[in-house]
Formats: structure tokens, sequence, C-alpha cells
């Protein structure tokens, strides 16, 4: 790796970190927390790419739990964090449409949601896994939404810029 994508990568891990931490709402018998990490991965792997996606996504991600005291979590949420922004960085290699990155977007945050029912059902039993479900799915809408909103945006600062890797 170039020096420029080490330093946006360990950027955006910080901010996936930073954002899963600063809004952290606990909602479920889980454990398990609303946050606004997701929009952040989003961003990162449509922007930068599969590889800072990924790595800020799993580490970012991850570390958050860690922080938060959720230790139990962080090695779940290093490889559902990390296949939702793989899922995204592989989706959108065949095609970087509007509609693509937005439907990419959807297929991470199912991901997110599929990844910690499964999560939650290894740790906890099939009916908390359930329970995850409404939650999980209430972060993926508002993450989506605020990707959605900020993506073309973003896209054309970066480009813009000499930050983009």
């Amino acid at each position: 790796m170039k020096t420029k994508k080490i330093t946006t990568t360990a950027i955006f891990i910080a901010l996936t970190t930073f954002f899963t931490i600063v809004i952290k709402i606990p909602v479920s018998p889980a454990m398990g927390y609303v946050n606004l990490g997701d929009f952040i991965i989003l961003l990162a792997t449509l922007a930068f790419g599969m590889t800072t996606g990924v790595l800020s996504a799993a580490l970012g991600s991850s570390l958050a739990d860690l922080l938060l005291g959720y230790g139990a979590f962080a090695p779940f949420t290093f490889v559902v964090k990390g296949l939702m922004a793989l899922c995204m960085g592989l989706f959108l290699k065949k095609s970087q449409t509007k509609t693509s990155i937005l439907v990419s977007g959807v297929l991470a945050e199912l991901v997110m949601i599929i990844g910690y029912f499964f999560t939650s059902w290894i740790l906890y039993g099939f009916n908390m896994g359930l329970t995850t479900l409404l939650p999980n799915a209430i972060q993926a809408i508002v993450n989506y939404i605020v990707f959605a909103l900020l993506w073309k945006k973003f896209i054309k600062i970066t480009k813009s810029n000499t930050i983009a890797a």
C-alpha cells in the first residue's frame, strides 16, 4: 500500500470508530446498539475502494466494540462489517452507475442485518437473534439514508481534492 492509501484508510478506520461511538443507543437484550458507523463504511468503500472499505469496516467497528465494552461482539463485528464492505466492493466492481451504487448500499446493509442475526443466535440463541432484526434494520435504514443523501457530494469532494487515494 502506498502512503496516501494507508493514510486514507487510517482516517476512515478512525471515522468509523468515531461515528460508531458518538451515537450509541442500546436497543436489544443481546447487547446490541444502534450507531452511525455504517454510512462511513459505505462512503469509504465507494470512494476509496474495497480495501479501504473492508479495513475501515472491520477494524473501525470492532475497535468501537472494544472501546464501548462489547468485547464479545468484536470478533463477530470484525467479520460482519468486513463482509458488509466486501459485498459492496465486489458489487461495485461490476458497475458504478447511480442505481448500482444505491443497490450496493442496500446489499451491504442486508449483510449487516443478517450477520448480526447469526451473531446473536450463536451467542444467545435463536430467539435472541430474532430480537436483533428490527433494531439492526432501523440502523441499516438510518445509515443508508445518510449515505444516499451524501454519496454524490462526497464523491465530488474526494475526486476534486488531493486526499483521494
